[in-house]
């Protein structure tokens, strides 16, 4: 199992009923069940051959009659009693786009992971009633991975700039991912020949942040 797989997993608990939206192989249910001790499962995936390979893996592994399988887009079809929804492995718009069209009111919880666009999606959640209660990254296969948990909730925090760009939780806990993913960033940055003043404050900030390491 990927280490993204496993440690969006990580974020499932106390809970017990998922829904894994763009479920492709089922790889995460399989981890969810294993080793976070879930009671149910929803598979969501828009495309009907991802989701007859993860009915076929979670056959296998005995666990079909703790499951559902949908073909649907996003969370339009999402079981009542479900009480975390995940979504990851595609581009932060289309987060955003399946969230919009999300009109319950039962999930406890949401766990992100954006491949890009996480500046977008993190505006969206705040401005959308959730807050984000905790945050994580990992670097695996040569690409950085943010992983945002948010839940909805009435007051959602006022977060800078710079919170919404960067990821609250991750400019707080300062890991030794993050910190080199700001190295990376700031390498990116250098490299483009025409430095505008956006360019040249982002690199500033990036420095603070570097400079800041504990």
């Amino acid at each position: 199992m990927s280490r993204r797989i496993k440690t969006i997993a990580l974020y499932i608990k106390p809970y017990k009923k998922i829904v894994d939206v763009g479920c492709d192989h089922g790889y995460l249910i399989l981890e969810a069940f294993e080793n976070c001790h879930i009671d149910f499962a929803q598979a969501i995936d828009n495309k009907p051959m991802p989701l007859k390979v993860a009915i076929n893996n979670i056959t296998k592994e005995g666990l079909s009659s703790k499951v559902v399988f949908t073909l649907s887009d996003g969370l339009t079809d999402v079981w009542d009693d479900v009480e975390v929804a995940i979504i990851s492995g595609m581009g932060g718009f289309n987060i955003i786009s399946i969230l919009e069209k999300y009109t319950g009111n039962n999930i406890k919880r949401f766990i992100l992971q954006a491949n890009r666009n996480n500046y977008d999606l993190r505006k969206y959640i705040v401005s959308h009633n959730m807050d984000i209660v905790n945050e994580d990254i990992i670097y695996e296969d040569n690409k950085y991975y943010e992983i945002i948990i948010c839940e909805p909730c009435e007051c959602p925090k006022v977060y800078t700039n710079d919170e919404l760009r960067y990821g609250p939780m991750l400019l707080k806990k300062r890991s030794e991912c993050f910190i080199e993913k700001m190295k990376e960033e700031k390498k990116r940055l250098l490299a483009i020949d025409y430095q505008s003043k956006d360019i040249k404050e982002k690199i500033y900030r990036i420095d603070e942040i570097i400079e800041n390491e504990n």
